[in-house]
């Protein structure tokens, strides 16, 4: 799965996600536990070239890391296919 690929199940999988930092990045509310954000703090990528691990990082509760598994069980999706969580993981 390519980093557009996800990035376009982020964007449509997502409530009132939009794209950041000229696309390279995916911005929404984060849902994480013992997060109260109201607005959209959760930031998600980096979505070029690299070959860096896709990342989070909320400006509101100050998680952060790596995406993976974990990530998705702390977020609570159920919008997404076990499936593709694994492929992004």
């Amino acid at each position: 799965m390519t980093r557009t690929e996800i990035k376009n199940i982020l964007l449509n999988s997502l409530d009132n996600a939009k794209e950041a930092s000229g696309g390279k990045q995916v911005i929404c509310r984060c849902h994480l536990p013992g997060c109260d954000d109201t607005k959209q703090h959760l930031y998600i990528g980096r979505f070029d070239s690299s070959d860096e691990p896709l990342f989070y990082n909320c400006f509101k509760c100050h998680q952060s890391g790596i995406i993976n598994k974990n990530f998705f069980d702390m977020y609570d999706w159920n919008s997404i296919d076990n499936n593709i969580i694994n492929d992004i993981s």
